[in-house]
């Protein structure tokens, strides 16, 4: 969508988390993740979790 100019405000839930470390390495994946897809597209998108 935002490669159409579509403006989005994603935000990402991490489920079924037991402790703040388990949290920490989940977003940390998904940031990583998040900013080589980014790269691949061309876009930079402002996201929240």
């Amino acid at each position: 969508m935002a490669e159409r100019g579509v403006d989005v405000h994603p935000e990402v839930m991490i489920p079924l988390t037991s402790h703040v470390n388990e949290l920490k390495a989940e977003r940390a994946k998904l940031e990583r993740v998040g900013k080589r897809v980014m790269a691949e597209k061309g876009v930079d998108l402002h996201y929240m979790f």
